[in-house]
């Protein structure tokens, strides 16, 4: 009987042990579990952490060309990038100690579709790095705004001559 109990101790400690193994690597993976993306052109990289959480965002000076609102959209294409690999990257942190587990099957629900595909040519009509070799699209000015309208007139005097005025030879 002691045998057997000694048996099974051993294989709980073993366990234990393994346990341990796998939460200090699973610790650790996932530390490392953060990503850095980039643009297509170079000009924009972004690195999240384990969390997604935005840990640095690099800009070259070419990205000086882009208008504002096109730039942001840029940074949010890359942070996304960088935070859909992080997550991925957890995933498979976590995969060695909760593989075949409900909690791993609602991690993996949970995980960010592949991106769509979208053009980074800036609004300007200079080809992006996905669009050299598509010509670029004219662009159409804005309507422009009608034009003011007339002040009004006033109204007309009656007028002040004399319609019987006899002494004008005419």
């Amino acid at each position: 009987m002691t045998e057997a109990i000694n048996d099974w101790m051993a294989g709980f400690e073993a366990r234990i042990a393994d346990l341990q193994r796998k939460s200090a690597d699973l610790q650790q993976n996932i530390a490392a579990s953060g990503a850095t993306a980039t643009s297509p052109d170079g000009g924009v990289r972004v690195t999240v952490g384990p969390t997604g959480a935005l840990q640095d965002l690099q800009l070259a000076p070419s990205t000086t060309r882009y208008p504002p609102a096109e730039l942001a959209g840029i940074i949010m294409r890359v942070a996304a990038e960088a935070q859909r690999e992080a997550a991925h990257r957890v995933a498979q942190a976590f995969a060695p100690v909760a593989e075949g587990t409900d909690a791993m099957r609602m991690l993996q629900e949970f995980l960010p579709p592949p991106p769509e595909h979208v053009s980074d040519a800036p609004v300007d009509g200079l080809p992006g790095v996905d669009d050299i070799d598509e010509p670029p699209q004219p662009s159409t000015p804005p309507p422009s705004p009608p034009p003011p309208a007339a002040p009004p007139r006033p109204p007309r005097r009656p007028s002040t001559q004399d319609d019987d005025d006899f002494e004008q030879p005419w």
